[in-house]
């Protein structure tokens, strides 16, 4: 199990009984920024701190997934309104979505996300005319399962 904390991140393991045999240990230098902001796509965790979004193997190997774009990071994005920021694997593409808002952005609600390809190893900016204030994968009645957003409206 990861324990995540803002700045940092814990492994916890157990053998039988958690109350006897428990172990914490350090994993990373790295932390989430909010229950919203982590996902897990094919064995890997990906999570967002305010460093910047990384991916984080079953072995705890961290890799930051926002180098080159730090400037922006760290400029741009409205981290009064990071309670709300989401981070999701759309399966079905193969993208990491990252719900942020930037300074200007109205409301309190992310309305840009920040796409990553895990095929290309790139990065792009969408923009939507409504907030975006939660997310969870769905199975539809032909068993395919598909990332939805909820809205304000």
């Amino acid at each position: 199990m990861l324990v995540m904390q803002s700045r940092h991140c814990h492994r916890l393991t157990y053998v039988s009984q958690p109350l006897v045999d428990v172990g914490i240990f350090m994993l990373a230098y790295r932390g989430c920024l909010n229950q919203r902001c982590w996902d897990i796509y094919e064995g890997r965790a990906y999570i967002m701190d305010d460093q910047g979004v990384y991916s984080l193997d079953p072995q705890g190997k961290v890799e930051g997934l926002t180098i080159g774009l730090d400037d922006m990071w760290q400029t741009q994005i409205d981290w009064a309104k990071r309670r709300w920021f989401i981070v999701r694997a759309d399966r079905r593409l193969n993208i990491l979505r990252c719900s942020v808002a930037f300074y200007g952005d109205e409301g309190k609600y992310p309305t840009r996300q920040l796409c990553y390809s895990l095929d290309y190893k790139a990065w792009w900016e969408e923009r939507y005319p409504t907030a975006l204030i939660g997310s969870t994968d769905c199975r539809t009645q032909t068993e395919n399962v598909v990332l939805l957003y909820g809205g304000i409206d």
